[in-house]
């Protein structure tokens, strides 16, 4: 007996058309988005061999002054592989149609063409280039890359720019302003002066809109302006170049980065009360016949360095240096005032004395280090208002003749005297320790028939050569004779020579 409700096998004609139709329309729409997918992957490979070959290029400009067209001058590596072929174009006057060209054989009439920074119209832009009459090789250019249609090439392929990378062309095409690494676009210049990539010097930050902001690492500014770099933040890799009356006065400028004060107008304060940490620097550079204030005032911590440049008026004057720090004082005096004047010098810093009276009036603390390289360097008259003084821990390399004469070496100060006529003041009392490596390093004023200074309780002469220590050996003090006629000074209250034979035959033994 049959079973009526049994099912039947297999499927109908209509079934199976209409299965068919469903497939192929399936296959029509994915196949091309695959296709996408997978052109979009291959021009992907494309990018990073062009950034490389572009950054090469930019070394070789900076190196030699232009680019290169034989990729093995290039210091640059390559992805593995034999299906890409570069092409390097350039010309001979440096401002157009210079760019690489590669051509990958996985793509089909598709080309990437990178343009280089000195380019006229075409700074560092990106192109996808399709052949003319490609379909696909036109939709991956401009539909899946959203490249801009722009023009013919001159065999035949369409050009389309790219956001890959954002252009000056571009960011004047939506009014934006544009900077010389051609990665960012801001609304405003001042967006631009005070955003992380900035443009390379030339006055392109504009000439006022750096007071009170920020340059940090990899930007320039440039600013004539009467407040141009006034209480800007430097940071690592920044640089404020003020030619203005405030110039960089105010600033704060931290590991790595400079504020360079070219003083531009009579009296300016360049790098006037500025902030320099570790790793900062701030150089003051008046003008021929100018008068600057320089560094005045700055506090310079560990590594930062202030160099107050011949020509200033106060140059580091009223500096404070801390541990690490260094002021250089080249300031060429003009009345009373020089390079380093009236510097406070804590653990660690060093005052560089390269010119006369710099360093000079200033106060050394423990650990300080002034270095007297010129005659007048590291100078001071205790009887002065700012009251000079090396105290307890702090030295002072006397290098040439004249320099560290101070009369306010206290007890564990040390002076070097490295030249006759150094560590010396007439009528002073020294307290500290001076080491005598020339004649009349230790213990004659400014002449040799001037008044000797007096060698307190507790001060120590060693004589190194003959005739470096010539000074008053008073109560607890003593000199030690390391060679014979070193310690010819007069011997009074308890002042005593070590040395033996050394020692004056009058000389009362220690």
């Amino acid at each position: 007996m049959n079973n009526k409700n049994s099912s039947k096998a297999g499927f109908t004609l209509l079934e199976i058309l209409i299965a068919v139709l469903i497939i192929g329309v399936l296959t029509t729409i994915a196949l091309p988005m695959y296709q996408g997918a997978v052109d979009k992957s291959k021009w992907a490979r494309l990018i990073a061999p062009a950034r490389a070959v572009s950054t090469a290029q930019e070394a070789a400009f900076m190196n030699y002054g232009g680019y290169t067209a034989n990729m093995d001058d290039l210091d640059v590596s390559l992805p593995e592989g034999n299906d890409m072929t570069y092409t390097l174009y350039t010309t001979t006057n440096g401002d157009d149609a210079n760019f690489i060209r590669i051509v990958s054989s996985q793509l089909n009439d598709v080309r990437l063409a990178k343009y280089y920074k000195n380019n006229e119209g075409f700074e560092d832009q990106l192109y996808c280039e399709a052949k003319n009459g490609n379909d696909r090789a036109n939709k991956l250019c401009g539909k899946l890359l959203k490249g801009e249609d722009l023009t013919n090439t001159d065999d035949g392929y369409k050009m389309y720019l790219i956001d890959d990378a954002i252009t000056k062309p571009l960011c004047d095409r939506v009014s934006l302003w544009w900077s010389n690494n051609f990665t960012h676009c801001y609304k405003t210049e001042e967006d631009r002066c005070t955003a992380n990539s900035m443009p390379y010097g030339g006055g392109l930050c504009g000439w006022t809109d750096t007071k009170n902001k920020t340059v940090n690492e990899g930007g320039k500014c440039e600013s004539t302006a009467s407040a141009g770099c006034q209480n800007t933040i430097v940071n690592d890799g920044g640089v404020c170049e003020a030619f203005s009356l405030a110039g960089c006065s105010g600033s704060t400028i931290n590991d790595g980065g400079k504020c360079i004060a070219g003083i531009g107008d009579y009296y300016a304060y360049g790098c006037q009360n500025v902030k320099i940490n570790n790793g900062g620097e701030c150089i003051a550079q008046p003008g021929s016949g100018q008068q600057g204030n320089g560094c005045q005032g700055a506090k310079i911590y560990n590594g930062g360095k202030c160099t107050a440049e011949t020509g200033s008026y106060a140059g580091c004057a009223d500096v404070s240096v801390y541990d690490g720090g260094v002021c250089d004082g080249k300031g060429v005096t003009r009345g009373a005032v020089g390079g380093c004047y009236r510097v406070s010098v804590y653990d660690g810093g060093v005052c560089l004395g390269n010119e006369a009276t710099a360093c000079a009036q200033s106060r050394f603390y423990d650990g300080a280090v002034c270095e007297g390289n010129a005659s007048g360097a590291c100078n001071g008259n205790y009887a002065n208002t700012w009251k000079p003084r090396f105290e307890s821990g702090s030295t002072c390399n006397a290098n040439v003749a004249g320099s560290c004469k101070s009369n306010a070496f206290m007890a564990g100060s040390t002076c070097n005297g490295k030249a006759n006529n150094t560590c010396t003041y007439n009528g002073a009392n020294f307290a500290g320790t001076c080491n005598g490596y020339a004649a009349g390093s230790c213990g004659t004023g400014k002449t040799a028939t001037s008044q000797n200074i007096t060698f307190t309780d507790g001060a120590v002469c060693n004589g190194h050569v003959s005739g470096s220590c010539k000074g008053i050996f008073d109560s607890g003090s003593r000199c030690v004779a390391n060679v014979a006629g070193a310690c010819t000074g007069t011997y009074q209250n308890g002042g005593c020579c070590e040395g033996g034979d050394n020692c004056p035959a009058n000389a009362p033994r220690c």
